[in-house]
C-alpha cells in the first residue's frame, strides 16, 4: 500500500478529479475517495465514512484523530512528535512508556499489568525531545560507530586473509608441481643411468657369447673336415690311409675336446638381467612423507641456541649488519665493525672461514650457486663462496647499503645520496626507484632490501621513515607497513610462506608481517634479544638466525 506522502497532489488517472489525499482503506478496496481526516495512531488518511467509523470499535477509541481542517494545505500533517510503534503484547496499543527498572518498553496495558510498583517509569513523549542530548543517545552513537568500525576491520581482515590464503595455496601448489617436475627429472636421470648400465651388461654378455659361438663353430668346422677325410678313405676301401688318418686324429681331437671344455666352462654360468625396483620409494610416496607435506604457517618460536661468531683476529665487538643463508645451509655474515665477511657452518655452529674486506661490509645477497655480492662503502664486491675470495669489484655512485639480487639485476639502496637504483651485474644503472626528489617512492633512509621469492615483490626498510615499503617488479608501490611499535627497521628475510620478518634495532624486536605488509605479530621482543640488526631464514631446518649490533652472538630460533 502506498504511504500518505505518496497521496499528496494525487491525480486519478483518466479523470479530472484532483485530491490532495485519498482514503487509504477505500483505496485498498478499489475506491478513490477524498480523505476527510487522518488517524495518527494508524498513520492512515480516512474518508468521512471511515473517519466516523474508526472510533467505534472499543480498541480504537483512544486513537488520535485529526480532521481535514487541521491538515495543512499541502496535505502534510503539521503535528507534534508522537509514539506510533505498536506493542507486541497488546493488540492495538502503542508503546509510550519505558520502565528503567526492568529496561523494558511497553504500552498502557503493560505498565498497568506489570510495572505499577516500578520506580522510574518514563512517559516517552515527555523525554523524547531531549533524546539527542541524552547519555543513551551518545552511548548508542559511540557503540554503533565502534561496532561498525570493528566489523569493517574484521571484514577487511577476513577478505585480506582469504586473498592471502588463496595466494598461499596457489604458491604451495606451484611448489608441489615444481617439486614433482624435479622428481620426474631426477627419476628420468636415474632411469637413463640404469638403462645405460643395462646396455653395458648386455653388450658384455653378447660379446662373450659371440666369442664362444665363433670358437664353437670353428671346432665344429675342423671336426667336420676331419670326419670327411676319414669317411672318404672308408668309402674308397683305403683302410691303410684310413688307419693313418685315425692315428693322426687322436691328437687333433684331444685339442678340440680341450677347446670345448674351455668353452663349456665359460658358458656354464647362465646369466640373465632383470630390474629390481626400489619399492620403498612407492611406500614413502603413498605414506605422504616421501614427497613432502602440506603444513600450516609458523605459529611458535623457541630459542634454540647461541652461536659465537667472534674470531681470534677480531679486535672489536662484532656488529653483524647482514646475513644470508646459502642453499647448503651455511650462513654468511658481514661484521662491519671488524671489517670482515664470515662463513658459519650451521651444523658445527661455528665460524669456519673469514675474509677481510677493504671497507666495512654492510649487506650481501646470493647471486648464484657459488657467489655473493657484498656492499662496501662505494663498491660492490663479488665473492666466491667455495672459498671466500673476492674475484671482482664494481664501483657505484654513492655510499651504498642494502643489496638484493633480482633476475640478473641488483637492487641497491644508498645512504648518501638517498636513493634506490636497479643496475645490471656490471654496475650499469638501469633505473632509479627513489631519490631525494622522489621518482616513485618517498624514502627518508632506505637501508636494507630483500626479494620475496614467493611473489617476486621487493621490500625496502626505511629506517628514519619507520616503515617498510613493498614494490612490484615494475617499481610500483604496492603496500606499506607502519606500526606504532615499529621504531627503526633494518634487516629483513622471507620464509617459505612468503611472510616477511623485519628487525627493529631501536625497539629490540622482530615483526612478522604478511607478504602485503599486514601486521601478523611481534614475533621476538626484548625478552629474546637486544639490538637485532639482521635476520635469515633456513627453510630446511625451519630456523631463524638473528645477528645483532654490538654483540658477538648470532641467536638461533626454532620455528614450529
Amino acid at each position: 500500500m502506498a504511504t500518505a506522502d505518496d497521496r499528496n497532489n494525487f491525480v486519478w488517472s483518466g479523470s479530472t478529479v484532483f485530491f490532495d489525499n485519498i482514503c487509504q482503506p477505500c483505496e485498498f478496496d478499489g475506491k478513490i475517495l477524498e480523505a476527510e481526516g487522518r488517524c495518527e495512531d494508524c498513520d492512515e488518511y480516512l474518508c468521512n465514512a471511515c473517519f466516523l467509523a474508526h472510533t467505534v470499535p472499543f480498541k480504537m477509541r483512544h486513537h488520535v484523530m485529526t480532521g481535514k481542517d487541521q491538515l495543512d494545505k499541502d496535505g502534510i500533517q503539521d503535528r507534534k512528535d508522537q509514539c506510533t510503534q505498536r506493542c507486541s503484547q497488546h493488540d492495538g496499543e502503542i508503546i509510550k512508556y519505558y520502565c528503567s527498572t526492568h529496561s523494558t518498553l511497553g504500552c498502557n496495558a503493560c505498565m498497568i499489568l506489570n510495572h505499577t510498583s516500578c520506580v522510574g517509569t518514563i512517559y516517552i513523549p515527555d523525554v523524547a525531545k531531549y533524546v539527542l542530548r541524552s547519555l543513551e543517545y551518545s552511548d548508542y552513537k559511540a557503540r554503533a560507530s565502534a561496532i561498525t568500525i570493528s566489523s569493517q576491520e574484521i571484514t577487511t581482515d577476513a577478505k585480506d586473509r582469504i586473498e592471502t590464503f588463496n595466494t598461499c595455496h596457489t604458491a604451495a601448489v606451484e611448489k608441489l608441481r615444481s617439486f614433482k617436475h624435479k622428481v620426474i627429472y631426477l627419476f628420468e636421470e636415474a632411469e637413463n643411468k640404469l638403462i645405460e648400465d643395462s646396455e653395458i651388461v648386455k653388450q658384455e654378455e653378447i660379446n662373450k657369447l659371440t666369442s664362444i659361438l665363433d670358437k664353437s663353430t670353428a671346432v665344429e668346422k675342423d671336426v667336420r673336415a676331419l670326419t670327411s677325410s676319414v669317411e672318404s678313405y672308408e668309402s674308397m676301401n683305403q683302410y691303410c690311409n684310413m688307419f693313418v688318418a685315425l692315428m693322426k686324429s687322436n691328437e687333433y681331437l684331444n685339442a678340440c675336446e680341450e677347446k670345448l671344455d674351455e668353452i663349456e666352462k665359460r658358458i656354464d654360468l647362465h646369466r640373465e638381467i632383470d630390474f629390481s625396483p626400489n619399492h620403498n620409494i612407492i611406500t614413502e610416496i603413498l605414506s605422504c612423507r616421501g614427497i613432502g607435506k602440506i603444513k600450516d604457517a609458523i605459529t611458535q618460536v623457541t630459542h634454540e641456541q647461541d652461536v659465537n661468531v667472534k674470531t681470534e683476529s677480531d679486535t672489536k665487538t662484532c656488529w653483524i649488519s647482514s646475513s644470508v643463508m646459502l642453499p647448503d645451509n651455511r650462513l654468511v655474515i658481514t661484521d662491519c665493525e671488524n671489517v670482515k665477511l664470515k662463513m658459519i657452518d650451521t651444523r658445527q655452529d661455528k665460524v669456519v672461514e673469514e675474509l677481510s674486506m677493504s671497507s666495512p661490509p654492510w649487506d650481501l645477497t646470493v647471486t648464484n650457486s657459488d657467489e655473493v655480492a657484498v656492499t662496501l662503502d662505494r663498491q660492490i664486491a663479488f665473492v666466491k663462496i667455495d672459498k671466500l675470495v673476492i674475484h671482482r669489484n664494481i664501483d657505484v655512485d654513492g655510499k651504498c647499503r642494502g643489496v638484493a639480487y633480482c633476475e640478473d639485476t641488483l637492487v641497491v639502496t644508498y645512504e648518501e645520496p638517498t636513493k634506490v637504483e636497479v643496475m645490471d651485474m656490471n654496475g650499469i644503472v638501469l633505473r632509479n626507484i627513489a631519490t631525494d626528489d622522489t621518482i616513485k617512492v618517498k624514502l627518508k633512509e632506505p637501508l636494507f632490501v630483500v626479494k620475496n621469492p614467493v611473489n617476486n615483490l621487493i621490500y625496502i626498510s626505511d629506517a628514519k621513515g619507520s616503515k617498510v615499503v613493498c614494490l612490484t617488479s615494475d617499481d610500483t608501490l604496492k603496500s606499506t607497513y607502519t606500526d606504532t611499535d615499529l621504531g627503526l627497521p633494518t634487516g629483513m628475510t622471507v620464509d617459505s610462506f612468503g611472510n616477511v620478518y623485519v628487525c627493529d634495532w631501536k625497539k629490540h624486536s622482530v615483526h612478522q608481517i604478511t607478504r602485503d605488509c599486514k601486521k601478523k605479530r611481534i614475533l621476538l621482543t626484548e625478552e629474546h634479544l637486544l639490538t637485532p640488526y639482521t635476520i635469515s631464514y633456513c627453510e630446511a631446518e625451519a630456523k631463524l638466525y638473528v645477528g645483532m649490533r654490538d654483540n658477538d652472538i648470532v641467536k638461533v630460533f626454532k620455528m614450529t
